[in-house]
């Protein structure tokens, strides 16, 4: 080490004050110039080496920085400011291993001091050793009781452990230390969106957002709140705010991605999904997503490539699996399916509706491990209100298989009134809806009409009641070369509601809207063919209003014997939360009376434009039935129509596997298996 003269230190000491100084005051390219010139005369200080260290740091010449503290601590092995400089540096660039040993070195003969077990604790967190990083924030704690960072630093910690009492009390207490603490607010809101205390988590980030007006993260997280409490507007406001405050903000192209989805604006979605995906490679959440929107388009083979790249990203995504599944059961790869929803129980035992998914795909006996676990998992209290409802269904689909109909018949019953419950239905909803529909219906029928122009797609509505045959019907047309199978569109169902209960008003203009808009959607899904079906069995309720904005529309109602129609929508869990009258057998029977009503009602409007289909004679003499069919709605004759079978489109109903198989007949009566548990309930039929 060289020894300095007395007026050699003097000078070096007064430059080094001055450095400090004008480091403090943001001065940094004079200090700089002043640095590189006490290099020179000093390389071998260990000072003036710590403050090269500094200086590159505030220019981000990161190796340069860890070049001088390094040299520094060479010369002096326990020069704590380098040595702890060291430490922030190698965290800061996520060398969190590296950045241990510095910090235990300092910590070794700095015991007292709190932001080192503070700053040790955050490094030790990253390395997932969290009961050690617990330990150094208590200890900082200890020695500086009124500490904001260690509180906020252990609440986190906690968090990640699932400790959310601990982490709350943690949060509660850097907010009473510093009411302005915007960070602590969002924390803290975090952990009340995981307990699923959706007001007061809002509250906290509409307080972190108002301490901190440019907090990209709060709003992206105030936007996963309002999706959930179903304010998808504000939700997309959120989403978009974050975005043009942090252009590069994946997770925030992701949310506004999945809640385009849940709008049906899938176009829009894609965009957002393939932002996040730019911007994260490695995103196997958003490649899910562009999944899950793929297959809404048809796009069933882009859809799983989306799906097989989530789960080469990581292996043990359920959702993914899951999301899988059930394309692979739409396109009829049922044993794909079911291995890719059994390891979604492998992944989640507890997943209800990856157990249901399965019980569609099999046959069960006794001795079914799957059964076992079933029967097992219901017997959970900390299960939630859905996920018994699932199990319900599965357990009585299979108990069906094994020729148990009684315990078959009391588990759909519990199900049925599990899920009633949670969708707080009532048929009075439905008494009143079918009420305002005729109402509306004479306005509309008589004083609106669309301008008669030429269409490029011609919408076949297959209607009827649920589980009466719609699917098999549009398997059948769609087997023709000029149609399109669409499936279940959801936009009459959203739109006739509005009508219906006074949210818009059903005038010209307005009807002509609603003509425009559902052909851009059918566009959307049927680029090249003329004529599109739309088989949402509801749309019954809606004729008056779809054949005034389309007149040229073909309407097909399809039949079926009354009490197989009601048995089997009793039966089965329907994802769509549309259909609450199905799963109680007095409301189900109610709800066919008030349908049989209405089409009545249809029928003395537009006579024969409402095609009437009998599925049983469908079923037993197909050939006379199709041909009558397809020439009602105007097609060329082709004989594919009598093999619907081999028609690979996507299925999404609960008939996706009957329509896999060619037409038979026999199955309007499996309800009678259960007929010794309903009573009188179908004698109204």
């Amino acid at each position: 080490m060289v020894h300095l003269k007395d007026y050699e230190f003097s000078a070096l000491n007064s430059a080094i004050k001055k450095i400090g100084l004008l480091l403090k005051n943001n001065n940094f390219v004079k200090a700089d110039l002043i640095i590189k010139k006490l290099l020179k005369r000093h390389p071998g200080n260990v000072e003036v080496l710590y403050l090269a260290g500094v200086s590159s740091a505030n220019f981000a010449r990161y190796d340069k920085s860890e070049f001088f503290f390094t040299e520094a601590v060479k010369l002096q092995p326990n020069f704590f400011p380098a040595l702890n400089s060291l430490a922030m540096l190698y965290y800061e660039r996520c060398r969190f291993a590296e950045a241990l040993v510095k910090y235990n070195k300092v910590i070794s003969f700095k015991t007292d001091q709190a932001e080192l077990f503070n700053n040790r604790g955050n490094v030790l967190r990253e390395l997932k050793s969290f009961d050690e990083a617990l330990a150094d924030f208590s200890k900082a704690i200890t020695l500086k009781p009124d500490f904001i960072g260690a509180f906020y630093n252990r609440g986190n910690a906690l968090r990640e452990l699932c400790q959310f009492d601990e982490a709350l009390a943690d949060f509660n207490k850097a907010i009473s230390l510093k009411p302005d603490f915007a960070g602590a607010f969002y924390n803290r809101g975090n952990i009340l969106k995981e307990l699923h205390r959706f007001d007061e988590a809002l509250a906290d980030f509409n307080k972190a957002i108002a301490l901190r007006p440019s907090y990209a993260e709060a709003f992206n997280n105030r936007g996963v709140i309002k999706k959930e409490l179903k304010y998808y507007g504000d939700a997309l406001a959120d989403y978009s705010k974050a975005i043009s405050l942090k252009p590069d903000f994946a997770g925030a192209f992701y949310n506004r991605g999945n809640i385009l989805k849940e709008l049906h604006r899938f176009d829009e979605a894609l965009v957002d999904l393939n932002r996040a995906i730019f911007l994260k490679p490695e995103f196997a959440g958003a490649y899910n997503s562009r999944g899950n929107v793929l297959k809404e388009l048809y796009q069933a083979k882009e859809a799983l490539v989306n799906f097989n790249k989530a789960l080469s990203l990581e292996p043990k995504y359920a959702d993914a699996a899951n999301s899988r599944g059930i394309v692979l059961t739409e396109i009829g790869r049922f044993d794909e399916a079911l291995l890719d929803f059994s390891k979604v129980v492998f992944l989640q035992p507890d997943c209800a509706a990856a157990h249901r998914q399965i019980s569609t795909l099999k046959k069960y006996t006794k001795s079914d491990p799957q059964f076992t676990m079933m029967k097992n998992l219901i017997l959970k209290k900390s299960l939630s209100k859905n996920d018994k409802c699932e199990l319900f269904y599965a357990l009585g689909k299979a108990s069906e298989d094994q020729g148990d109909f009684y315990s078959a018949f009391n588990y759909f019953k519990k199900g049925g009134k599990l899920r009633k419950e949670i969708l707080s239905y009532s048929i009075e909803q439905d008494k009143n809806f079918f009420s305002n529909v005729k109402k509306i219906a004479n306005q509309v029928i008589q004083n609106v009409k669309v301008a008669n122009k030429v269409v490029t797609k011609i919408p076949i509505f297959i209607l009827g009641m649920p589980r009466s045959g719609t699917t098999l019907v549009e398997q059948i047309i769609s087997s023709h070369s000029e149609v399109f199978g669409a499936g279940e569109l959801a936009f009459w169902g959203q739109y006739g509601a509005k009508v219906v209960q006074g949210g818009l008003q059903p005038d010209a203009d307005a009807i002509q809207a609603l003509r425009d808009h559902y052909l851009r959607e059918l566009q959307k899904v049927a680029k090249s063919h003329c004529f599109v079906t739309d088989k949402m069995p509801n749309n019954f309720r809606f004729i008056g209003l779809i054949l005034s904005a389309f007149p040229e529309a073909k309407i097909i109602n399809t039949q079926r014997e009354p009490a197989a129609v009601c048995w089997s929508n009793y039966k089965n869990y329907f994802v769509s939360n549309n259909l609450g009258y199905s799963y109680d057998l007095d409301d189900i029977v109610n709800y066919y009376l008030l349908y049989k009503d209405l089409m009545r009602f249809w029928k003395n409007f537009y006579g024969d434009y409402i095609y009437s289909l009998n599925y049983e004679q469908l079923t037993s003499n197909s050939e006379k039935e199709i041909r009558k069919l397809i020439n009602f709605i105007g097609l060329g004759w082709e004989d594919a129509c009598l093999a619907p079978q081999n028609n690979k489109r996507i299925v999404r109903t609960a008939s996706f596997q009957q329509v896999n198989k060619k037409i038979y007949g026999n199955s309007s009566e499996a309800w009678r298996q259960y007929e010794p548990y309903l009573g009188k309930v179908f004698d109204d039929l």
